[in-house]
C-alpha cells in the first residue's frame, strides 16, 4: 500500500523521501503510517521498477534525491485507484489489547480504557485541526475533486475516533 501512497503523492508533484515523509504525516498518516525506513527501500524498488524516477540535486551539504512520477507509474496508480475499494481486515492493537484485557484487574483495565479514550479524544482534535487548516486554506476557491476527497477522508478519521470513543465509553458502562 505504501507504493500506492507514494505514487499518489507523486501524482501532485515531485518530492524528496524526506518531503514524503512529511506530506503523509499530513495526510495519510492517520490511517497508513510509514517511517523513513519504509519509504527508503519502497522508493529503490519502486525506481527499479520504473514507476518513479530520480534525479539528484545539489541543495547544500549533501546531495537531495527528487522522485517523480514516471508513466508507467501514472498506469500503475490509474489502474489501482479506478479499481474496486476492497474491504480490508483490521488490524488494531488496540482491539488485540482488548480481546486479552481480561486477564487485568478491574481497576487497571478501567484505567487503561479511561487512557485509550483521551488518546482517542485527541486523536480526533488533531484530525479536526488539520480539517480546519485544510478549510482555510482552500476557503478561497472551489475545491477540487483530489482536495474533496481528501478532506472526506480526514471527516471519516473524525467521525472513526468518535465513534470509537463513544463505543469505549459504553464498554466501560457494561464491564
Amino acid at each position: 500500500m505504501l507504493d500506492k501512497i507514494i505514487l499518489g503523492l507523486l501524482h501532485t508533484q515531485p518530492h524528496s523521501a524526506y518531503s514524503l515523509q512529511k506530506a503523509m504525516e499530513k495526510s495519510t498518516n492517520f490511517f497508513y503510517g510509514a517511517s523513513q525506513g519504509n519509504i527508503h527501500p519502497t522508493l529503490k524498488r519502486m525506481a527499479s521498477a520504473k514507476l518513479v524516477a530520480t534525479k539528484k540535486q545539489s541543495t547544500g551539504s549533501r546531495p537531495r534525491i527528487e522522485y517523480t512520477i514516471t508513466r508507467m507509474g501514472r498506469q500503475e496508480f490509474k489502474n489501482w485507484v479506478n479499481g474496486p475499494l476492497q474491504v480490508g481486515r483490521v488490524k488494531d492493537d488496540a482491539l488485540v489489547k482488548l480481546f486479552f484485557l481480561g486477564h487485568v484487574v478491574k481497576s487497571k483495565r478501567q484505567q487503561i480504557i479511561k487512557e485509550f479514550q483521551q488518546d482517542l479524544a485527541e486523536s480526533r482534535a488533531a484530525l479536526l485541526l488539520v480539517k480546519e487548516l485544510n478549510a482555510v486554506q482552500e476557503h478561497s476557491k472551489p475545491l477540487t475533486e483530489v482536495e474533496l476527497f481528501r478532506l472526506e477522508t480526514i471527516q471519516y478519521g473524525i467521525d472513526y475516533f468518535e465513534f470509537t470513543e463513544k463505543w469505549y465509553k459504553k464498554l466501560l458502562e457494561r464491564v
